[in-house]
């Protein structure tokens, strides 16, 4: 279906145009370009009032219990986030794609994995627990940075002691701080480093990584996207 926009002039499909259902076809009469640019030019000549209106709008969104972003309700421990922007927000620090696609991506991934971390079977709950990590860290193999095949949901405390290991080397790190601790690997040992050479850093033991691993938090019910 084709339209002309009023303000424009130029024939359109429909989908260029926002909705209305107060009009007939459903439609508005102006097209959705039209529309933006004059939003922008209102913001390009009212900055001042249009910063006011943004903090406006955050601080009472906020003091209603909705999203710093939406009017949708804040998820718990979520940081004024509601479930969607959570995901975005997750998508933009970890890929550099803070779309909703791949905020869409990353909660299928999750629900794949059953909400449970891959190496201490922790209970994951997103906002409390929930750490999005590279497979194969990122400071050693930067040309994976953007993959998404290259993340998977783990627990925070799992994640921060994984570090920049990969899989293999987390968890031969982990059997030689279990093997150390029930006294069957003498101290004098001394363990080979088998990375791939990168710049040298300081890492801290994962004495501690399975001290409390009984202690799931409790998993909150989880809707449907939204």
């Amino acid at each position: 279906m084709k339209k002309i926009c009023r303000k424009c002039g130029r024939v359109l499909d429909a989908t260029q145009f926002g909705r209305n259902s107060r009009r007939k076809d459903g439609t508005m009469a102006v097209c959705k370009d039209c529309v933006n640019a004059k939003a922008n030019l209102w913001k390009s000549n009212n900055r001042e009032r249009d910063r006011a209106n943004q903090i406006a709008g955050y601080n009472d969104r906020v003091s209603r219990g909705l999203c710093k972003f939406c009017t949708n309700p804040q998820m718990p421990h979520s940081n004024r986030l509601c479930e969607k922007h959570w995901y975005v927000e997750i998508a933009t620090e970890n890929l550099g794609a803070g779309t909703v696609e791949v905020a869409r991506l990353l909660k299928d991934k999750l629900e794949s994995q059953n909400y449970t971390c891959p190496y201490t079977g922790e209970k994951l709950v997103p906002g409390l627990n929930c750490h999005l990590d590279h497979i194969l860290p990122t400071s050693r193999f930067p040309e994976k940075r953007h993959d998404i095949d290259n993340v998977e949901w783990v627990s925070e405390r799992a994640n921060y002691a994984k570090r920049d290991l990969t899989p293999q080397e987390f968890i031969e790190l982990c059997n030689r701080v279990i093997e150390y601790r029930n006294g069957t690997v003498s101290s004098t040992e001394t363990g080979v480093d088998t990375r791939t050479p990168v710049e040298s850093d300081i890492r801290p033991t994962a004495v501690s990584l399975a001290a409390s691993l009984k202690q799931e938090p409790s998993a909150e019910s989880h809707g449907r996207f939204w």
